[in-house]
């Protein structure tokens, strides 16, 4: 039974595209389940699956493309079953195959019965992905400004509650274990999750999440930010983080505008990025080390490849110019990420301000001079000030 919720969201999503049989597909998304797709499979894995054609439900063609299979995986919210309803009786596509992200209810089932008019929906089924797999061991439920989740109104907010809930439920049944449900005691959201979760699996789909074996070994773990809010304002020092804080990275992705003016896309995920894998959680000086390894074994390689002697030289090149275009490739993003991060440590003198940080949450008493000539002497960025701030004031 694999935990690799990667592998768990590759295993859906080619198991939809097969179901689909042979020929050309169209595989139609929503805002969500974009993501969920984007962070697992690259275009190219996709088109090796016969898909020559990804839109989003809301933004469909309207021109009729039946030599297509229409591959749907979209949330069963009343929006989707909608524009689903619009879609099938307009039919501009040859077969239909529904996928949701989770439960459907009987009514909206119903629904989508009477607008298929033609009957070319081959299949509709419930696929348990309500959350976008970031690596084997991270998913996020992409709940958009999480940051209302402090306020008294947003935490007793229904709908927020329901986002949680049904996004670990959607995790819980993909990894088909009942976990035990533990969370902290003093946190009303907490216990609210923890509650709502344990209901939907005991008493309103028990079925559902009957595997046989009652709870395993997995552990749901529910916790309150606000029972530490000094962490997430501490400066971060190793790869992923850093990125993250420095560069912002958005479903695996990395976008920003570089020194130089040039706007800059890239991909930083564990699943197909040897070196991000191994180096996600090294600290900043062993990373800069890594970085230097990397680039002095490519450009080793670079010149072997320039000594081609004999048609056997040319035919060993030619066999290995695929995996030297990926190192290449890995080699140019990890430099461009690590020379962008270095800059901004060095022009905002964030290792001066993390370490007056450090003093600032261990209760120095000349942590508040050291804040105050940190605010009014360096170059620090205003965000960076904000987190030195807020640290002040949280643990003074």
């Amino acid at each position: 039974m694999s935990l690799d919720l990667l592998l768990i969201i590759k295993g859906y999503v080619s198991k939809m595209l097969s179901e689909a049989a042979v020929g050309m597909k169209a595989l139609i998304l929503d805002d969500f389940t974009i993501n969920v797709v984007g962070a697992a499979f690259s275009h190219t894995e996709l088109l090796k699956r016969e898909v020559f054609l990804v839109e989003k439900i809301n933004s469909t063609s309207e021109s009729a493309m039946h030599h297509l299979k229409a591959v749907f995986f979209v949330r069963p919210s009343r929006e989707n079953v909608t524009l689903l309803c619009d879609i099938l009786k307009a039919d501009p596509y040859g077969d239909y195959y529904l996928y949701f992200s989770n439960l459907l209810r009987e009514t909206d089932m119903q629904t989508l019965a009477e607008a298929d008019e033609r009957e070319a929906v081959s299949q509709i089924q419930e696929v348990f992905a309500c959350f976008v797999a970031l690596d084997p061991t991270l998913f996020t439920l992409n709940v958009p400004r999480n940051h209302e989740f402090f306020s008294v109104e947003a935490r007793r907010d229904r709908n927020i509650i329901d986002t949680l809930v049904d996004g670990l439920a959607a995790s819980i049944l993909s990894l088909k274990q009942l976990p035990v449900i533990r969370y902290q005691r003093n946190s009303e959201i907490s216990q609210m999750v923890a509650n709502d979760v344990w209901r939907l699996a005991r008493e309103q789909e028990p079925t559902l999440f009957d595997y046989g074996h009652g709870t395993g070994s997995l552990h749901l773990l529910i916790l309150d930010r606000k029972d530490d809010p000094v962490t997430p304002l501490l400066s971060q020092w190793t790869y992923q983080a850093m990125v993250h804080e420095l560069l912002c990275i958005n479903n695996n992705r990395v976008l920003f505008f570089d020194s130089c003016g040039k706007s800059q896309d890239l991909v930083l995920s564990s699943s197909n990025d040897e070196f991000f894998s191994r180096h996600m959680h090294s600290n900043f000086g062993d990373l800069g080390f890594a970085v230097k390894k990397l680039v002095d074994d490519f450009q080793s390689i670079s010149r072997s490849n320039k000594n081609l002697e004999s048609i056997e030289d040319i035919q060993r090149f030619v066999e290995s110019f695929p995996e030297f275009r990926v190192q290449s490739g890995a080699v140019s993003k990890h430099v461009t990420i690590l020379t962008e991060l270095s800059k901004i440590i060095s022009s905002n003198d964030l290792l001066a301000v993390s370490q007056v940080e450090q003093e600032v949450v261990c209760g120095w008493v000349i942590s508040f001079v050291l804040v105050v000539f940190v605010i009014f002497m360096s170059a620090c960025w205003p965000p960076c000030l904000a987190d030195l701030i807020g640290c002040m004031h949280t643990t003074q």
